[in-house]
């Protein structure tokens, strides 16, 4: 679940939300997707927790190749 904030309200946002279009790739942390919402395209990262426990700052901080 992410946050989005727009006009000032939060609004919740799911990964159900978008229409997944194709996979991308995967990496050490997840899964990359290609993904559509209202006629934009985004990357979406799916991560399993398990996978990263301890980890989290180095999630968060990985950076483009």
């Amino acid at each position: 679940m992410i946050y989005s904030f727009t006009d000032d309200k939060k609004v919740k946002i799911y990964p159900k939300d978008f229409e997944t279009i194709m996979g991308l790739g995967s990496g050490a942390f997840g899964k990359v997707f290609l993904v559509k919402k209202n006629d934009q395209y985004f990357a979406m990262k799916v991560m399993k927790k398990k996978a990263f426990s301890g980890l989290m700052n180095l999630v968060l901080c990985e950076k483009e190749a």
